[in-house]
């Protein structure tokens, strides 16, 4: 495949806006398809910067002399002759309508494809962008050039109305590639980052592309982009995309002496003249490319079908993978957390222990004071001194009992604390083992499902291929008639012009024959006056 961006010049129509080309089988042959999208400036009925996409083939493909390529693009209005340089590097374009106006234009191939042909299915999006104050109601365009997939390639351009440097109607293109994103449902999500973060949605059954932007300026839903071009091109395609031919020799072989189908020897109604015989041969050649057809399109159903499952069971794989992880996580915190509450019960132990060895000594102390001011109420200067030593020391003994008594409560914080979010941990372990349980089981019946469609898919290829087969003998029976019917034709055309011979002779002959009856009147008029004259003359000689 390969994109092309210019800008789009036709009068006051088309004011410098960005111009898209897209060739999706990359070198162009007479029959391939060609993309084409910008937007008006202001339309004929004086709407202003609506979208215009056309879906366009190909026709009279010429070489240039120096070796490039010349093609048209048909189109009910508009004509289109494109010019490649630089080995499709560059197009040149002229724009022309009926009446032979014109506009030369020059687009840069900004994308192509790498590597091998491509077999997924392209798919091209369109709509309009708003975006803070650099896009106002402007183009834009979304492709998957190889289908949906984990680091498959992913193109997006819009037009900024003014970009942060000041220029107007400037096209902004991202080349980025997929990653995949579960919760899509039947459909398909993906995300890729190009200095914006965005964020895909695809939808099988409206084909609509749901796209999600956040940058510096804003963070929004841009809306749903329509579907504008799908080119199925996939590996089980009965008819895949072609390279270019190349000269080649080869082996030729006889074919079969045996016909592939068996012949009917029994009595056929078949009708009288060659023409009837023909008639009822198309019939039935058409009657087979009837079920090929819807054997064809069957096979393609459950084709697409496979491939949508594929990628549903790729994203189940990607989530379950996740919801692992997450679970290994909480369960490693778990073990962390458990390990914390087994040392706090530990230290809050001791401390207990410790607390309660304190009190004992204080205690004992306290009742030894007692003990002595009961012996004696007249005591000296040593014994106040003693009793002030005790009295200090029971206070810093109060202290200390009481900073143990707040490192406990801090302590019976914490281990609260520490079992709530184990309970919360155990929680979220039993709610993502059973996620995990509920996805394995989905996998096991998209797996089978899988399994059946490729069952389903194997049945029809075979019977298409019979019935391709029986559609290429009667093609060749109606092949055989045809050239009966060719000749006949001839053979009568031949009769046809001898029997016009024939009438050209009669015609000639009745002819002659007119003229002769003409003179030989004439001369029997003639003579028949002569001998009334010379009667006249006879009959006055007498007389005289």
């Amino acid at each position: 495949m390969f994109v092309y961006s210019g800008k789009l010049k036709w009068f006051s129509y088309g004011k410098d806006e960005t111009f898209v080309i897209i060739l999706p089988n990359g070198p162009v042959r007479v029959g391939d398809a060609a993309y084409l999208f910008f937007q008006w400036t202001v339309d004929a009925k004086g709407v202003k910067k609506p979208n215009c996409f056309q879906n366009l083939v190909v026709d009279k493909v010429s070489k240039t002399q120096d070796g490039n390529d010349t093609f048209t693009l048909s189109h009910h209005y508009y004509s289109w002759e494109i010019t490649t340089e630089q080995a499709y590097g560059k197009l040149n374009v002229t724009m022309s309508n009926p009446s032979n106006a014109k506009s030369i234009m020059s687009l840069d191939r900004i994308w192509e494809s790498k590597g091998e042909q491509s077999t997924g299915t392209v798919r091209v999006w369109t709509g309009k962008i708003n975006w803070s104050r650099f896009a106002s109601d402007e183009m834009a365009i979304f492709i998957v050039p190889e289908g949906f997939g984990e680091g498959k390639p992913v193109l997006s351009l819009w037009q900024w109305t003014e970009d942060g440097s000041g220029v107007k109607k400037s096209p902004s293109f991202r080349d980025a590639v997929q990653k995949l994103e579960a919760g899509a449902g039947s459909g398909v999500k993906f995300s890729y980052h190009s200095y914006y973060d965005l964020t895909c949605t695809w939808d099988d059954k409206t084909e609509k592309l749901a796209v999600h932007m956040k940058g510096p300026e804003d963070n929004k839903d841009l809306g749903e982009f329509a579907l504008s071009a799908l080119l199925e091109r996939h590996s089980h395609d009965w008819n895949p995309a072609e390279p270019i031919p190349k000269k080649a020799e080869l082996e030729v072989r006889l074919p079969q002496a045996q016909p592939s189908l068996p012949r009917i020897l029994t009595p056929l109604p078949f009708p009288r003249t060659l023409f009837d015989v023909l008639t009822h041969t198309s019939s039935f050649v058409d009657q087979a490319g009837y079920l090929a057809k819807y054997a064809e399109v069957r096979y393609n159903a459950l084709d697409a079908e496979i491939h949508v499952r594929t990628q549903q069971l790729d994203a189940a794989k990607s989530e379950n993978g996740e919801l692992k992880g997450q679970v290994k996580q909480l369960t490693d915190d778990l073990n962390v957390e458990k390990a914390k509450a087994t040392d706090l019960e530990k230290v809050l132990g001791n401390a207990r222990n410790e607390a309660a060895n304190d009190k004992a000594i204080l205690t004992k102390k306290i009742n030894e004071l007692e003990d002595l001011l009961r012996e004696g109420s007249n005591h000296d200067a040593e014994d106040h001194r003693a009793l002030e030593a005790a009295r200090k020391a029971y206070e810093s003994e109060r202290a200390a009992k009481d900073d143990l008594q707040k490192r406990l409560d801090a302590a019976l914080l914490a281990l609260s604390e520490l079992e709530a979010r184990l309970k919360t941990a155990l929680s979220q372990v039993s709610s993502l083992t059973a996620r995990i349980a509920d996805l394995e089981a989905q996998l096991t019946v998209e797996k089978k499902r899988s399994d059946q469609l490729r069952d389903e898919n194997s049945i029809l290829s075979k019977e298409l291929s019979e019935l391709k087969t029986k559609s290429k003998k009667l093609q060749s029976d109606l092949s055989f008639a045809n050239n009966e019917l060719k000749e006949a034709k001839e053979e009568m055309e031949e009769k046809d012009n001898e029997i016009e011979g024939v009438k050209r002779e009669r015609k000639a002959a009745e002819d002659v024959r007119d003229a002769k009856e003409l003179a030989f009147k004439d001369l029997k008029k003639k003579t028949s006056d002569r001998i009334q004259e010379l009667e006249i003359q006879l009959h006055e000689a007498t007389n005289a």
